[in-house]
């Protein structure tokens, strides 16, 4: 068996209607969210919605809806990378030949 077929799929955190319901059940809009950060609307709706990913956004997000962050959007936290990470210069083995 391929090490890929043994990969599981990746996390799937809240749909935004149901963070929107979560907020809306305790008295919470993404305006006053955003007035609490400091920031305007849109990068709250974003957030929610999927469309941006802001580490501050998210966690006070899920902290006014009372779950944790890797709960509400799992697919950021808890799935693997999408892509691989570079490497430092130095850090290969194999060395580039000097011009001659």
């Amino acid at each position: 068996m391929h090490p890929a077929d043994t990969q599981t799929e990746p996390q799937k955190g809240m749909h935004p209607a149901d963070i929107q319901a979560e907020l809306k059940k305790r008295g919470l809009t993404q305006k006053a969210l955003a007035e609490k950060l400091g920031v305007s609307e849109f990068p709250v709706s974003a957030v929610i919605n999927k469309k941006h990913v802001s580490d501050r956004i998210m966690t006070a997000v899920a902290e006014a809806i009372g779950r944790d962050k890797t709960e509400v959007f799992a697919e950021y936290y808890l799935s693997p990378p999408k892509r691989s990470t570079s490497h430092a210069i130095g850090d290969c083995e194999e060395t580039i030949p000097a011009a001659a």
